[in-house]
């Protein structure tokens, strides 16, 4: 299974999502391989400061179009779930990802331009899914993934009845290109404190913690990860 996490923006919850859904699989007993495709490689950065009793997933980095084709190809049927941490914008690294994605994930801060960032992404998920249906090999492509893979978006950074978020998710919801997942990551400080000290919101005992690692619980459950 190939879990690739998407948005055209940055700063948009793309990494603390791929460190959070590593962590809550290894939890689980899975083996989970880690892809950071994003030049800034917060996720791998992440992981390789763990506490020493946390579990680390297998760290690649593939910055490049060939490169993670490359990883792609080596992780297959060799990892129970291999995560993708995808650069911000819609170039060749995003679209490769897009050709082998089983399930794609687009978290979405409530705002006017994360909206407007997620609607042009969500065209390029209504191409890849066309490619995929009419993929003919090639000799630097000769294997891509299933014809058909699951989209779904999700609210990040969310406080609590405002009217913005209110907003993103009625417009999220009628979208018919990803499924919107109802379960919110809401703004907390005790994300940023727990990069700090080496862990996840899986890993810390306060009430914020368990309040962000139950959110992640509940939207990882929803897509049946």
């Amino acid at each position: 299974m190939i879990v690739v996490f998407l948005n055209t923006k940055g700063g948009c919850g793309k990494s603390t999502s791929t460190v959070h859904l590593c962590r809550y699989l290894l939890k689980r007993k899975k083996q989970v391989a880690l892809i950071d495709a994003d030049s800034q490689q917060t996720s791998i950065d992440w992981v390789r400061g763990f506490r020493a009793e946390i579990p680390q997933p297998e760290c690649r980095r593939a910055t490049q179009p060939k490169a993670l084709h490359t990883q792609i190809c080596d992780c297959l049927n060799r990892y129970d779930a291999t995560v993708i941490d995808s650069p911000p914008g819609l170039g060749r690294v995003q679209r490769i990802a897009l050709l082998f994605a089983d399930i794609v994930m687009v978290p979405v801060q409530p705002g006017i331009p994360d909206l407007r960032a997620t609607a042009k992404l969500l065209e390029a998920i209504r191409a890849a899914r066309r490619a995929r249906q009419h993929f003919e090999p090639r000799p630097n492509l000769p294997a891509i993934g299933a014809p058909d893979f699951q989209a779904f978006t999700f609210l990040v950074r969310t406080v609590s009845n405002t009217r913005l978020a209110d907003k993103a998710r009625s417009l999220l919801r009628e979208r018919e290109d990803a499924r919107f997942l109802e379960a919110d990551i809401p703004q907390r400080q005790a994300i940023a404190d727990a990069m700090e000290l080496g862990a996840t919101a899986f890993d810390i005992n306060t009430k914020a913690a368990r309040q962000v690692a139950d959110a992640y619980r509940r939207l990882f459950e929803s897509v049946g990860l």
